[in-house]
């Protein structure tokens, strides 16, 4: 019986030793999320919807739009809509465009998750192992085949890792744009090339009095000011304010932090008064002073919210299925685009079978993290390992402050699975050969 296990598994990473396991892994997986695009027929509902209609519009030229009134707005992040209008203007205002374009991202994510992990654990092994949970992760799959944002906004902050492990102008300059581009998909994304920056000392020692390191990082927030500046200065001339991103932050801080607040999203009755008024930038700046006051005024019970607020956001996987609760419009149709079926019981399953890979997951990247750490010790803190779980850590913060759901772990899941391979890489099997990254450059 050894002897069989011994052999299955020198099969098995013979198989992942293979020279061209990594470009068939990625491209077997992009064809197949392409392909479930074709078959899968998403009708756009809530967010999606919004994503679509403004995308629609930019491609027109009529601009960024509101769509109840019509009129410029900045409620919502342009970084994504913009995204979809690129390729709207290319080939047409088709849905199916869009979740094509969220394809290819997810396979950009699995390249950039696998050049990651080997230059920060310095193991082939452990980052081949990555490609093939994020090929079969579910949560992926899903993001990949729907129109939101989460898979724009992890490509960029995957971006932003993996130039923040190399060195030049060119580079610096490259991971501002990226930076500037992440943050005009979501704001909260801004401080991952602080973090990154931080951490990446450890490659060279710490030499916090160097020109060179701090250069760098004055030279990336300055490209990301003049990258967002020109999107600034259109809301000051349309909307007579000078907003970085968007208008709803005072929104979402008041989701989390009301007498009626339960830690997830929930639209309550003042929340539906703030949506009414057409003067989004005072709707923003009143929504903030509320919630600032109830803050104030109700510290235990917002301190009291905090770990339902963590609950929402890590304990389920819903938005890896193909089932949110909120109803987006699935139909599994025929080659022939005719027959049209729906099967609850499959739905179902594939959600049960969504949170136990997450549950899973997670438990070995925590599990991963603190063996990694409790080895390692101080030196965990020096060779940049720490850029992931600090990153995962500072969403996890932003979430804290305003609300939590599910949906928001999708940005933290690939840098925590890093853990999970490191040390699935070191404990489960053999015979992979190491191809260590050579050492970057002074």
């Amino acid at each position: 019986m050894n002897n069989r296990i011994e052999l299955i598994d020198r099969h098995v990473w013979w198989w992942m030793n293979w020279r061209g396991f990594v470009p068939v892994i990625i491209l077997a997986t992009l064809a197949g999320r392409l392909f479930m695009a074709y078959l899968v027929q998403n009708v756009p509902v809530s967010d999606s919807a919004a994503y679509h209609q403004f995308a629609i519009w930019l491609a027109e030229g009529r601009g960024y739009l509101d769509l109840r009134t019509q009129q410029p707005t900045a409620y919502w992040p342009v970084g994504y809509p913009a995204f979809l209008a690129f390729f709207y203007w290319l080939f047409g205002p088709n849905v199916m465009v869009g979740e094509m374009a969220n394809a290819g991202l997810s396979a950009l994510v699995m390249w950039l998750c696998y050049d990651i992990s080997r230059r920060l654990f310095r193991c082939e092994k452990a980052a081949r192992l990555l490609l093939l949970i994020l090929a079969c992760y579910p949560a992926h799959w899903f993001f990949s085949m729907i129109l939101a944002s989460e898979m724009l906004a992890l490509t960029l902050v995957l971006i932003v890792i993996d130039l923040s492990m190399r060195r030049g102008v060119h580079i610096a300059l490259a991971c501002g744009v990226a930076a500037g581009l992440a943050m005009l998909v979501k704001p909260q994304t801004v401080a991952v090339a602080g973090i990154c920056w931080m951490f990446s000392f450890g490659y060279h020692g710490w030499h916090l009095t160097s020109f060179r390191h701090w250069a760098r990082i004055i030279v990336i927030y300055m490209v990301v000011a003049v990258f967002v500046m020109p999107w600034v200065m259109r809301n000051q001339q349309q909307l007579d304010a000078w907003i970085p991103v968007s208008t709803n932050s005072g929104i979402n801080i008041y989701i989390g932090n009301n007498p009626e607040a339960s830690g997830t999203y929930q639209e309550v009755p003042r929340l539906k008064e703030f949506l009414a008024m057409d003067d989004e930038v005072a709707r923003d700046k009143l929504a903030w002073k509320e919630a600032r006051e109830y803050i104030q005024h109700h510290p235990l019970e917002t301190l009291s919210r905090l770990p339902s607020k963590l609950v929402s956001l890590y304990f389920r996987e819903n938005s890896g299925s193909f089932e949110e609760g909120k109803g987006y419009s699935w139909f599994w149709q025929g080659l022939d685009k005719k027959v049209v079926t729906t099967n609850r019981d499959l739905v179902v399953w594939f959600k049960e079978v969504s949170n136990f890979y997450y549950y899973i997951l997670a438990l070995l990247s925590w599990f991963g993290l603190v063996v990694l750490i409790w080895r390692e010790r101080i030196h965990f803190f020096l060779n940049g390992q720490a850029i992931p779980i600090s990153a995962v850590l500072w969403f996890t913060l932003i979430y804290l402050v305003f609300f939590g759901t599910s949906r928001f772990h999708f940005l933290m899941m690939p840098l925590l699975a890093m853990y999970a391979t490191a040390f699935l890489a070191r404990y489960v099997g053999s015979g992979l050969e190491e191809r260590k990254p050579a050492t970057v450059p002074d």
